[in-house]
């Protein structure tokens, strides 16, 4: 999810990227919850956080 910025500003349809977005970020957390390892819920963890600190660059830049 680090690219997100740089698939929302590339994006045509805003609307259909979030979209796209979503869904891949949900079945990429469906795919951890299956990690045979059992690493899934850490991973899923980092990922969550990663994804926030994404969000707020996004939000910081849109409010600049």
């Amino acid at each position: 999810m680090s690219s997100i910025k740089a698939a929302l500003e590339q994006a045509d349809e805003p609307d259909k990227s979030i979209g796209k977005l979503l869904i891949e970020f949900y079945e990429h957390m469906k795919r951890l919850e299956k990690d045979p390892e059992g690493h899934g819920p850490g991973k899923q963890a980092v990922l969550i956080v990663m994804t926030i600190a994404d969000m707020k660059k996004i939000s910081q830049h849109i409010n600049q």
